[in-house]
């Protein structure tokens, strides 16, 4: 539950403090929330992305790593 805060699910990710979007950036559900913000919200609302976009090379870079690895995984 806290990753959702930190990652901007519930709470804009441009307001949070630059520690906390670093540590956000490590965890795959920042990740899938700008994926989400990238559907679903006008191309306008990129000035507020940390980064003035919303990288969706790096959405599917991370999200796409980390779906082998789960497969991999051992149970």
């Amino acid at each position: 539950m806290v990753l959702q805060f930190i990652s901007g699910v519930f709470y804009p990710f441009h307001q949070l403090p630059a520690w906390m979007q670093t540590t956000a950036a490590l965890f795959p559900v920042k990740w899938m929330a700008q994926g989400f913000r990238a559907v679903f919200l006008p191309d306008s609302f990129t000035v507020v992305e940390p980064a003035g976009g919303w990288e969706l090379g790096r959405v599917a870079l991370v999200l796409g790593c980390g779906r082998p690895a789960a497969c991999c995984s051992p149970r």
